[in-house]
């Protein structure tokens, strides 16, 4: 039975709370690596890499003896193992060796070399001895690795891309379960006429969006027309018969939570294959948060929260 695409969230609510984790937090580097803020392919761009690895069972042997022994990840090892990977990749897009790399591959490429296998279960190309994997697959219950560019949005912190596997020992050992693919937009900065009180109304104020797409199979880099789409996501408050679209920036919308589901709409219309059907497993899932910071004078912020299947909306 092939691995099940649900959530990231998911992913670890299955997982349990785990016995012991190893991970790194953005690790810091690099590379001609998807494309930059403006869509441009090949460009050098700074990215963040965070590994998680939750352990099948608690690091014992290594705890007794104080030293890193076969129960546990040497986090100094698995750090250098991912920037060499980083490193093969950049020279391999400088040289122009192939076509650009998109996120969605580096994912792959990161995974293929610590498990020998996709994010999706997949099987690494090529022959691939799953004995020199990075990892112990048996030791691992599951594997969660996002690679943020910072600098990848003109409006906010940049995009992310998570993928989390849960690992379950198959006929010929460990396998994929349950995977999770999320693509997050973060903080992106809006200033919105937005709010039901009459001050509000007189002046724009910054909104700021959190945007997770969970569910993400797209093997593309399209979080450039996403942004763009978010900034173009208000209506003003028309007659039905007068439904002009106009940019987010020029919205009148009253409330937050009208904003948030008209978002969802936008979002799924970046997608030309999306499906009908919101119950189909790869059916986008989209998590949306919104924030306004000066909107409640004695708090750092007051917003909303929004999860939909994105096709539902459509």
């Amino acid at each position: 039975m092939p691995p099940t695409l649900t959530s990231t969230w998911a992913v670890k609510a299955k997982a349990g709370e785990p016995h012991a984790l190893i991970r790194i937090r953005n690790l810091q580097s690099t590379a001609r690596i998807g494309v930059d803020a403006w869509g441009r392919p090949n460009k050098s761009q700074p990215i963040l890499v965070s590994v998680e690895v939750s352990l099948a069972q608690p690091f014992a042997e290594s705890s007794s003896t104080d030293k890193v022994e076969t129960d546990t990840v040497h986090y100094g090892r698995l750090s250098k193992a991912v920037l060499a990977t980083l490193r093969e990749v950049d020279t391999a897009a400088a040289a122009g060796d192939g076509a650009a790399v998109s996120l969605r591959r580096l994912l792959d490429i990161i995974w293929w070399e610590l498990a020998s296998v996709g994010v999706d279960g997949s099987p690494a190309p090529g022959a691939v001895d799953v004995e020199k994997a990075f990892l112990n697959l048996s030791g691992v219950r599951y594997l969660s690795v996002t690679l943020h560019l910072p600098k990848a949005t003109l409006s906010g912190g940049g995009v992310s891309l998570t993928g989390t596997s849960l690992f379950e020992m198959g006929p010929l050992g460990p396998e994929v379960d349950v995977y999770g693919v999320c693509l997050q937009l973060h903080k992106l900065q809006v200033p919105t006429l937005i709010g039901i009180n009459t001050n509000e109304r007189e002046a724009k104020q910054l909104v700021i969006a959190d945007i997770k797409i969970d569910k993400f199979i797209e093997t593309t880099d399209v979080y450039p027309a996403l942004e763009k789409a978010i900034h173009k996501a208000g209506h003003l408050h028309r007659p039905p018969s007068n439904p002009a679209r106009v940019n987010m920036s020029n919205s009148s919308f009253g409330t937050l939570e009208a904003l948030a589901v008209d978002l969802v709409s936008s979002i799924n219309a970046t997608r030309s294959d999306a499906p009908r059907e919101p119950s189909l497993p790869d059916a986008w899932q989209v998590k949306i948060q919104l924030e306004k910071p000066v909107a409640v004078p004695l708090a750092e912020g007051a917003g909303i929260e929004f999860l939909s299947n994105s096709s539902a909306q459509s």
